[in-house]
């Protein structure tokens, strides 16, 4: 006997469901709701996805209803792998990024059918046209190969409506991404199969837009450490979480850049109190005085990332915050927590690294006027402890890969050391989205904060010993970060009576590379016993860095 809430569920899907004559079914309904699918995809890695950025001029009508708002009409068609797609109700995230925009999402589908079966009389008209669409999508893995008959149904809608048209290649069915020979079919151009280069050309020819879902849903599949069976719920279709990787694609294909989105630029709100963005995160903002604190607000409540001077206290009643919940340190630095004194009788918890509650609760052990090598937390004699002026006790401490929920965000602790010696990065998902706090670790322009930058050269071994009279070998390492070629001249500069062949290295490195280089040192018979830091003087790109990074050498 089936349960009444299972029969109730019934009841309701086929008050959606359209049954077309012949055989065909036409949603009209979402399938999930954005809390179950934000729940089914916090499951999973983030799907990372970077659209064309041309694809726009083939989508006019599509780019002007999700920035200007109104009924936008979504008429997805194709075989069982597109009803996958529009399960996945890849509509719902891109509504919160467009709230002015309503999204009606109409699924058109017939089990293993593509474009041969829909392009016959009166069909076009039944599954698409009727609907008024203002954007229709074709998709799925049945089409046979067929481009001409996509075509006839491209030419039918073209006669009578003035929709964009998405063509996009299928996701699923048999395909393996992790073999080798598949993943040459799918992501190399020159293994392309000739459905694959016809349906782009065909794009191209009939001014549709093109998504190659397979190349970017294998791409995923690929890097996701998970067995592909995770993903599916029999041979051919995807699962909850298959579907979220194709919906999540579309998501990132419908999202235009910061630069024409709503508000992305923040929005002052009181003093220095902004909102980072009140489209894609209204419940966000950032107080900048002594650091930037970050303001996450539910209802009423707020927790605060960091404290600074305690400024912000003065303005969150105008976001409608009326009580500060919890403060989370980032690290113990006294510019981000000084205004600690103003929390009191105000009832908030305090958290923070757990590798740096003694600089929180007894910061006076760690004060001194001349640090020294055997002094905790020091480098090279100097200090990069500065804890706060008065105690700070931490009600939760926060290790390594800890976890801590707040009116239903889920914070992930990542230990950050660097620019202090126990630094904690808070990570946090919000709408689909995985946001970053990271306190001082990073600079403007995302440069990481730390003595010595060990990314673009580095030296191997860092420290060496060599003998009077002796030399040794050094590998320089040399990494290009960029896509684009990268020029580099680096100096070697050496104290009297060490030796470096060559001095200097001249030469380019392929973008996303890197090279070694080998330099010999030598200590010649008046270099001085004990040890020298050898200084690398780097211009990169014609910029020059000056000495940014250095080795050790120990001279015997």
């Amino acid at each position: 006997m089936i349960p009444k809430s299972k029969i109730s569920l019934i009841v309701i899907l086929f008050a959606a469901v359209t049954m077309a004559a012949d055989d065909g079914i036409i949603i009209r309904e979402n399938q999930r709701t954005l809390e179950q699918i934000n729940g089914i995809y916090s499951q999973m890695d983030p799907v990372r996805y970077s659209p064309p950025p041309d694809r726009w001029k083939n989508l006019p009508r599509t780019r002007e209803l999700l920035t200007k708002g109104g009924t936008f009409r979504v008429v997805m068609l194709g075989d069982s792998i597109v009803n996958d797609t529009s399960r996945s109700c890849w509509n719902l995230p891109v509504e919160k990024r467009y709230p002015e925009c309503k999204i009606e999402m109409i699924t058109s589908v017939r089990g293993s059918t593509g474009c041969w079966w829909y392009k016959e009389p009166g069909r076009v008209r039944k599954f698409v046209l009727d609907h008024k669409p203002s954007l229709v999508i074709i998709g799925g893995i049945s089409h046979r190969g067929d481009i001409e008959s996509i075509r006839e149904v491209v030419r039918q809608i073209r006669a009578a409506s003035d929709a964009d048209i998405l063509l996009m290649t299928g996701a699923f069915g048999s395909v393996a991404p992790r073999e080798d020979d598949q993943w040459q079919r799918i992501s190399n151009r020159d293994h392309f199969s000739e459905y694959r280069k016809g349906l782009e050309l065909l794009a191209l020819d009939t001014g549709a837009a093109f998504l190659d879902m397979e190349a970017a849903w294998a791409g995923y599949i690929r890097g996701s450490g998970k067995d592909l069976d995770w993903f599916k719920r029999d041979p051919i279709h995807a699962n909850e979480r298959g579907e979220q990787i194709i919906g999540r694609i579309l998501e990132s294909y419908f999202s235009l850049p910061a630069s024409v989105t709503p508000s992305a630029e923040g929005k002052a709100v009181s003093g220095n109190l902004v909102a980072v963005d009140e489209k894609l995160f209204p419940n966000l903002f950032v107080w900048t005085d002594t650091c930037n604190v970050y303001v996450i607000r539910d209802g009423d409540a707020a927790l605060l990332i960091d404290l600074g001077d305690a400024g912000v206290l003065d303005h969150l009643s105008k976001v409608g915050v009326r009580q500060v919940e919890w403060v989370m340190f980032t690290h113990h630095h006294r510019e981000q927590c000084q205004g600690y004194p103003r929390l009191k009788g105000r009832a908030v918890k305090i958290a923070g690294p757990e590798a740096e509650r003694a600089l929180f609760e007894h910061p006076s052990s760690f004060r001194k006027m001349k640090p020294t090598l055997g002094d905790a937390f020091t480098v090279y004699g100097s200090g990069y402890a500065r804890p706060p002026i008065q105690p700070i006790h931490l009600d939760r401490g926060f290790s390594k890969m800890d976890t801590f929920s707040w009116h239903g965000y889920e914070f992930r602790c990542i230990h950050t050391p660097g620019n202090s010696p126990g630094g904690m990065s808070y990570l946090v998902r919000y709408e689909g989205h995985w946001l970053a706090f990271c306190g001082d670790v990073m600079l403007d322009g995302a440069r990481m904060h730390n003595w010595f930058d060990p990314f673009w050269v580095r030296a191997e071994p860092y420290r060496m010993t060599l003998k009077r009279g002796r030399s040794d070998q050094v590998l320089l390492h040399v990494r290009n970060f960029r896509r684009d070629v990268q020029e580099h001249h680096i100096e070697i500069h050496t104290p009297p009576g060490l030796v470096a062949e060559p001095a200097f290295l001249q030469g380019k490195i392929s973008g996303e590379s890197q090279e070694e280089f080998p330099v010999r040192l030598k200590a010649d018979g008046n270099a001085s016993a004990g040890v020298s830091i050898i200084a690398i003087d780097v211009t990169l790109d014609g910029r020059s860095y000056g000495q940014w990074f250095d080795f050790i050498v120990e001279v015997e």
